[in-house]
């Protein structure tokens, strides 16, 4: 086939040899996707009927992508050949299949927030228990848990090993009942369902065995054992099974994967034909060896040595602050530089981070200095529950009539204030035409408002009522700790326990450290002022989602995207790797494998930066120590671009130029506008980043003056004059 001559020897050598089970070990920028696509065409053209080739990517996205490349190869046969998740292919199947099991066809698939309300509601009306007790979020991680290894109810009642797991094993086998009742099934029955299906009607095994004689599995590092079970079973009467991959980059055991699926498939199949991709297409020399430096730590993984073609390029940047904000302005400094001297646009640009909480302060720099980004794989900041859920207290203090924030949070944290409570409220500050809140004074009056609900209802107006009399006399920074503790807004999740919701607060001790920030560094220092610079957060990012904008992600949410510089930061032992006390070594292991995964990711620049304090869950100042990675990264391939101690960079008076301009002799210092300068609606400016634009509206006054303008280049932005970097042409 002509499309051979553009595979390398390797890659063609995976392509051709399709019979029998195959393992590809897929390096980081090798072509895993070409090579996948290229064989299935490769074995249409050689007589195997697209309807009996069964590919498994892991998104929809994936699945469409290698659907239109084979149609561009092969034509309308490339339709043909079954492509899809794992979910949505078992989906298929139990369409035409499950009513063996005694579902019907039309089943209904439930969403993780289905299952956590139906598991709510077993606990508190089937068990009559505490959902203080039993979070309802932790019984569906471990029911989700038990369904991935294919642990049954029964099978995890006679395991449970304490009071909790007894309490779980009764809510899975209420849930799995309650399931069935309703005709309907969870994502982890998906994959789950099948495989009873299959147990318990051999036939109908037997016939998908034969349909499906070949059978290709993308990301295999990340299977999990039920899906390893489901495929194992289907492949076993052809046994032409190939499954591609890099065991270095696993990186997801938290959602169930086990990487001994790709590491024992040899033993599974002693048959298998083994190919190493291990030309990288992406990185330059020096990024690969540094990759390879830290994952060649690892025990638990196939060799293979990872090359390139391409130049050695420039060498790793180590970049070293004083703290988290200082980091947020090394990256600042050297993205601008990249920016002015380089040409680079914002879309070459991602910053990478092992937790999102740490997205905050180096979205507060971008913001400030007048740069588009994204926060992609999660939510920016400030429009993530939990923070939502803290700034709609504090939006009720300032704006009592806001019912659609009420609303939110007339019951959070639960005070046994139910919908049917709500609705009435609500229907009777309509018809009264006042405020919910103001009903709420007087709940006796609301018809339709249960007995049980009038106390709650008056604590809940005169917590409030507290609250605003609070709001007269506290300073910003206390006012806010004093709403997060008489709300227990960080509290219901220390009481949950979980890993999401520790990460939730962790979040929340985040906003009030900003909070803090915000009333040492601004000079208006009201609620009003910080509320309204939040709501322009929101503005400026949903006026720039079509725009060029850096990309902010969790390593986790980088994983098969690329860019040409790469910022990973946060390389502290504790939280990249994080490290706990009973941390075992096979967890270390992956946080190697998950730092080389966002090494990889660049494909020209890369900076890997760390800090020397950090604030660590909204607590004080503590002494960090870099990471453990980098010591195992060749010196020669670092170079030490800064051993800057900047303590803030909010402010024009705790920022000197020359501080700035200490990071490197060769960075472009971050400018300021003058706050003499006044600039009103109609001026044309110069911006470094943006160039020329039109200042179409003004709001306030001074140094903390917000300007509307239209650049040519990107649109409309806004900017605060103290930060803008602006020349009035």
């Amino acid at each position: 086939m002509p499309l051979l001559d553009e595979l390398n020897e390797k890659q063609q050598e995976a392509v051709i040899n399709f019979n029998g089970p195959s393992l590809i070990l897929s390096g980081a920028g090798s072509g895993k996707t070409r090579v996948l696509t290229y064989r299935i065409a490769f074995m249409i053209e050689k007589g195997v009927r697209p309807w009996n080739i069964l590919s498994v990517t892991f998104t929809n996205k994936a699945a469409k992508e290698m659907v239109e490349r084979l149609e561009r190869l092969i034509g309308a046969n490339g339709r043909d050949v079954w492509a899809g998740t794992f979910h949505s292919t078992f989906a298929k199947i139990l369409r035409r299949d499950a009513h063996l099991l005694g579902y019907d066809r039309n089943f209904n698939i439930y969403d993780s927030d289905d299952s956590k309300t139906i598991i709510k509601s077993i606990i508190t009306n089937d068990l009559k228990g505490d959902t203080k007790m039993l979070n309802p979020n932790i019984v569906r991680s471990k029911i989700s848990g038990a369904k991935n290894k294919l642990v049954s109810p029964s099978v995890f009642a006679s395991q449970a090993g304490n009071f909790f797991e007894r309490e779980v094993a009764e809510v899975y086998n209420v849930y799995q009942k309650r399931l069935r009742q309703n005709n309907a099934m969870d994502f982890d029955d998906l994959i789950l369902v099948p495989i009873q299906l299959f147990e318990q009607h051999p036939k109908v095994l037997e016939a998908y065995q034969n349909k499906f004689s070949y059978i290709l599995v993308d990301e295999y590092q990340d299977t999990n054992h039920a899906q390893y079970k489901l495929i194992n079973l289907l492949a076993a009467t052809h046994r032409n099974l190939c499954v591609i991959g890099d065991d270095d980059q696993s990186i997801y055991s938290f959602r169930g994967a086990d990487i001994s699926n790709i590491l024992n498939f040899e033993k599974d199949y002693p048959e298998t034909k083994i190919f190493k991709l291990e030309q990288n297409y992406r990185s330059t020399k020096n990024i690969l060896q540094a990759a390879s430096d830290v994952v060649s730590n690892n025990v638990l993984r196939k060799e293979k040595t990872i090359w390139t073609a391409n130049g050695k390029g420039e060498k790793i940047a180590l970049l070293e602050a004083y703290d988290e904000k200082g980091e947020a302005l090394n990256v600042l400094t050297h993205l601008t530089k990249e920016i002015t001297i380089n040409k680079k646009k914002f879309s070459d640009f991602a910053v990478l981070y092992r937790t999102n909480s740490q997205s905050r302060v180096l979205e507060d720099v971008l913001r400030i200095n007048g740069i588009s980004y994204r926060v992609f794989g999660g939510l920016k900041f400030y429009d993530r529950k939990e923070i939502k859920d803290v700034l709609a207290y504090l939006k009720i203090l300032v704006n009592p009539r806001d019912d659609q924030t009420l609303k939110r949070i007339v019951n959070y944290p639960s005070r046994k204030i139910g919908d049917t409570s709500v609705t009435a409220i609500e229907d009777f500050a309509n018809k009264k035409q006042c405020s919910m809140l103001e009903v709420c004074a007087f709940p006796e009056s609301v018809f339709g408002l249960s007995a049980r609900s009038y106390g709650a209802v008056k604590r809940f107006y005169d917590e409030i009522s507290e609250a605003k009399e609070k709001a007269e006399i506290l300073p910003l920074d206390e006012l806010v700790n004093f709403v997060a503790e008489k709300f227990r807004l960080v509290k219901v999740y220390e009481e949950e326990g979980s890993e999401e919701s520790l990460i939730r607060k962790e979040n929340i001790l985040e906003l009030l450290e900003g909070i803090k920030e915000f009333y040492e560094e601004r000079e208006d220092k009201t609620l009003t002022a910080f509320l309204q610079e939040v709501s322009l957060i929101t503005d400026v990012d949903k006026a720039n989602e079509s725009t060029e904008a850096v990309t902010l992600m969790t390593v986790h949410s980088a994983k098969g995207l690329e860019f040409p510089v790469v910022f990973v930061a946060g390389l502290e032992d504790g939280l990249f790797p994080i490290l706990s006390q009973d941390k075992q070594e096979k967890e270390i292991e992956e946080e190697r494998r998950l730092f080389y995964v966002a090494v990889t990711r660049a494909k020209e620049k890369l900076f890997l930066s760390f800090a020397n304090n950090r604030r660590r869950f909204g607590y004080d100042l503590e002494r960090a120590s870099k990471s453990r990675f980098l010591e195992e990264i060749s010196a020669e391939l670092l170079d030490n671009l800064s051993q800057t101690k900047f303590k803030s960079y909010l402010t024009e008076t705790k920022i000197p130029q020359k501080t700035v301009s200490s990071v490197s002799q060769q960075t472009q210092p971050v400018t300021f506008s003058k706050p003499s300068q006044n600039f009103s609606a109609g001026m044309v400016v110069t911006h470094e980043v943006f160039g020329k634009g039109k200042i179409s509206a003004v709001s306030g006054s001074g140094a903390e003056a917000r300007l509307i303008i239209n650049f040519e280049s990107v649109g409309v932005k806004t900017l605060i004059v103290k930060f803008a970097k602006l020349e009035i042409l």
